[in-house]
């Protein structure tokens, strides 16, 4: 016959198999909802931004270390359970067993737990990179066709000129929530421009302007990171005929981000891992810390330039 406390301890692993599976189970859902469960949503030219992201290599990697860290704690949770069950039958002898084995899978169940945080944190750099790049690639198309001092229509000077610029720059304020806010990296002139706007914004809506909002100090770090030319490039891709864009060529814009990873031990482990696995550029130490690049591209049609003006007729 099976003891109360046999029974216990089964009670307790069919517990932790039944929310290991519930938390798969919605993990998958929630990518068939965001992808949309259209065959589009899976696949062609029509696929969005958030599409990319979680079907890019990077976050398949994210999402399976996410699961198999939620299975490893899942199954020292059970292991755990059996001493203590012990405990409860026998006093004595055993407590110093107990304290032993929960000493030593410890380390291990906080490893899990930073590689699990680090894993969320990456996957939701990778969707703001690409939607810095969709970001870009909408600034483009009609910025490009437009007429600017030194640039005709759908001619661009490339990198440095007015144009381009205007293109990086919907990247970068895209690229702000992801970016490193520490103070040892210079202030930006635009953070006050920024926090203003902010406030104007919140008190449009009749809303108090949150903590973060006013907080120049961390904006401007974060611009100024997201700034820096070394860890953000954007790249407008050329004409495909000459040096003119035609009026419904298909642009392409790539944005490359080092994102700094701020969850400690986890950050060299994916820095050097995802290297490997992944094909992602090495970022190496940043201030002491470690990023990893992330790449992302958009791919957006022209809108052209109309030389006349469309005749409507009532009737």
């Amino acid at each position: 016959m099976r003891s109360v406390g046999t029974g216990r301890v089964d009670k307790s692993r069919a517990l932790c198999g039944m929310a290991v599976a519930t938390g798969a189970a919605v993990v998958a859902a929630g990518l068939i909802a965001a992808l949309g469960g259209s065959a589009a949503a899976w696949g062609g030219p029509g696929r969005s931004y958030l599409t990319e992201a979680l079907l890019s290599a990077l976050s398949v990697k994210c999402f399976a270390l996410a699961i198999g860290c939620a299975l490893g704690l899942g199954v020292i949770g059970a292991m755990l359970l059996r001493p203590v069950a012990a405990l409860r039958r026998r006093r004595g002898s055993q407590e110093g067993v107990a304290m032993l084995e929960f000493a030593l899978v410890l380390p291990i169940a906080l490893m899990l737990v930073l590689v699990m945080a680090q894993s969320s944190l990456l996957l939701g750099a990778n969707v703001c990179v690409h939607y810095a790049a969709y970001c870009a690639a909408r600034t483009a198309i009609v910025t490009v066709p437009a007429e600017f001092l030194t640039e005709p229509p759908n001619e661009t000077s490339g990198e440095g000129g007015p144009k381009w610029e205007r293109i990086r720059q919907s990247a970068v304020w895209a690229l702000m929530p992801i970016a490193c806010g520490s103070s040892y990296y210079p202030s930006s002139a635009d953070a006050g421009i920024l926090t203003d706007g902010l406030d104007e914004f919140f008190a449009a809506y009749g809303r108090t302007t949150p903590a973060w909002a006013t907080n120049t100090r961390v904006l401007s770090g974060k611009l100024s990171y997201a700034s820096d030319s070394q860890y953000t490039t954007v790249t407008l891709g050329p004409p495909t005929n000459g040096a003119v864009y035609d009026q419904h060529e298909n642009l392409r814009v790539d944005v490359r981000h080092t994102y700094y990873m701020p969850v400690p031990f986890a950050s060299s482990l994916f820095a050097k891992i995802l290297d490997r696995a992944n094909g992602v550029a090495y970022a190496g130490s940043l201030d002491g810390e470690y990023g990893l690049d992330i790449h992302a591209g958009s791919t957006l049609t022209n809108q052209g330039v109309r030389e006349y003006i469309e005749q409507i007729s009532f009737q």
